[in-house]
C-alpha cells in the first residue's frame, strides 16, 4: 500500500483498499466456481477408469486423467461463467441497497429523530457542521453496554449509532468526544473500508463455514468412502482459502484509523481529557450482547484480542493521547492554564500549548460531571 501523508493520503489509501477487496471477492468467487467444476468433473468421470477396464481398454494413467479432468474443468468453468457472475452483480446490488439494514438487523441500532433525544441530535449536527460533513442518520442501541460505532459507504449516507449505556454513563463533553470519533471516521473513509469488508465481502466466510459444516455434518459418524474424498478436500480448500481471505480482510482494516480518529476527535473538541476518560469508562464494558464478532471491527472498542485484533488496546490509545495530545496523566489534579484561563498542552514553558480559549471554565475539574443521560432527564422534567 502507498505510504499516506496526512489526511489525504489515509483516505486514499482507503479507497485503494476498499477497491482491492471487490476484486479480490471477484477473484475468490472465480476460483471458488473453478474449484467446483472441478469437482463436478472430478464426480462424474470417476467411473471412466471401470468402465475402460469392462471395455478391455487399458485404463488411463495418472498424468493422463489429470491433464482430461483439468481441461475438461476449464471448459465447463468457462462455458457456465456467466452463473457466478451474476451472482457477484447480484449480491453487490444487494449490498448496496440493504447494507444498512444488514447491519441494523445485526447490532441492533435504531434510527432517531431530533424530538426523540434533542440534545444527542444538537450534538452530533454542531460536530459535523465543524467537521465540515452532513448530517448523519442518529441511531440509538438499546443495551447497556458502552458502545458506538459508525457506517456508511460515505457522508451523504452515513449514520453514526450510540449504546444507551453510553447515553447514561458519560458526561457531555466525553459523549462528544466519542461522536467526534465516529465522525472522524466518516471523514476518513473509514466507515467505507468497513462496510465493504462486512457486508460485501463477509458473506465468503459465512458461506464457507455454511458449506463446511453441511458437508461435515452430511457424512458424521459414516464411513468414508473412496468417493467422498474428493468432497471433503474441497469442502476443506474453500474453507482454508475463506480462512485466507478473512485474515487478508483483517489486515486491510488497519488498526491505524483508531488513532487517527482519536486525534481527529481531539482537533473537533479541544478536549482530550474527556476523551481518554470516556475510553476509561468504556474499557470492560464495551461487549454487546449477541453482536458477531465480525461487528466488532466498526465499534470504538473491542474486547477481542489477537494477532489480527481490529483495534489497538485501549491503554495504547490514551498513551497516545497522553503524549501527543496533550492529556493529563490519571493521578494529576488539573491541567495548567495560561494567562487567559485557557487548559496548556504538552508540558509547561515553551512547549506548553493553549488548547483554546473558553474551554477552561467548561471542564474545569471544579465542575461536578453529570453523566448525559440523566442530565437529559433532567433537563425535559425542568420544562
Amino acid at each position: 500500500m502507498l505510504p499516506a501523508y496526512g489526511l489525504y493520503g489515509h483516505i486514499r489509501n482507503n479507497n485503494i483498499k476498499s477497491t482491492v477487496l471487490l476484486a479480490s471477492f471477484a477473484l475468490y468467487v472465480a476460483l471458488l466456481w473453478f474449484v467446483c467444476c472441478l469437482l463436478w468433473i472430478g464426480l462424474s468421470t470417476k467411473f471412466d477408469s471401470i468402465i475402460m477396464r469392462l471395455n478391455n481398454q487399458h485404463p488411463p494413467g495418472f498424468v493422463e486423467w489429470l491433464q482430461l479432468t483439468l481441461a475438461r474443468t476449464v471448459d465447463l468453468t468457462i462455458a457456465s461463467a456467466f452463473i457466478p457472475a451474476s451472482g457477484v452483480l447480484i449480491w453487490f446490488a444487494v449490498a448496496f441497497v440493504s447494507y444498512k439494514s444488514m447491519i441494523r438487523a445485526r447490532t441492533g441500532a435504531q434510527p432517531i429523530i431530533r424530538s426523540l433525544e434533542w440534545d444527542l441530535y444538537n450534538m452530533v449536527e454542531n460536530l459535523s457542521i465543524t467537521a465540515g460533513l452532513p448530517m448523519p442518520t442518529v441511531e440509538i442501541i438499546e443495551t447497556e453496554a458502552l458502545n458506538a460505532y459508525a457506517s456508511g459507504l460515505g457522508p451523504a449516507d452515513a449514520s453514526v449509532a450510540v449504546t444507551r449505556g453510553l447515553l447514561e454513563t458519560l458526561t457531555k463533553d466525553e459523549l462528544e468526544t466519542v461522536l467526534a470519533h465516529e465522525l472522524t471516521h466518516i471523514r476518513n473513509r473509514d466507515t467505507r473500508l468497513m462496510v465493504v469488508a462486512l457486508i460485501f465481502v463477509g458473506i465468503l466466510a459465512y458461506g464457507a463455514q455454511t458449506l463446511g459444516r453441511t458437508v461435515w455434518s452430511s457424512k458424521h459418524g459414516q464411513p468414508l468412502a473412496g468417493a467422498d474424498i474428493p468432497l471433503f478436500v474441497v469442502a476443506a480448500l474453500v474453507a482454508g482459502l475463506a480462512h485466507l481471505f478473512g485474515v487478508l480482510t483483517r489486515f486491510a482494516l488497519s488498526r491505524t484509523r483508531e488513532y487517527l480518529a482519536d486525534a481527529g476527535a481531539v482537533e473537533l473538541t479541544k478536549m482530550p481529557e474527556a476523551l481518554v476518560s470516556s475510553l476509561r469508562k468504556i474499557s470492560g464494558r464495551e461487549d454487546i450482547p449477541g453482536l458477531p464478532a465480525a461487528f466488532h471491527a466498526i465499534m470504538i472498542s473491542s474486547s477481542i484480542e489477537s494477532l489480527f485484533s481490529t483495534h489497538p488496546p485501549l491503554e495504547a490509545r490514551i498513551a497516545a493521547l497522553e503524549k501527543y495530545a496533550g492529556a493529563v496523566k490519571a493521578g494529576v489534579a488539573a491541567a495548567q492554564v495560561d494567562r487567559h484561563g485557557a487548559p496548556l498542552m504538552g508540558g509547561t514553558g515553551s512547549d506548553a500549548k493553549p488548547l483554546g480559549r473558553g474551554r477552561a471554565i467548561a471542564h474545569s475539574p471544579l465542575l461536578p460531571k453529570v453523566p448525559f443521560g440523566r442530565r437529559n432527564r433532567a433537563s425535559t422534567e425542568e420544562i
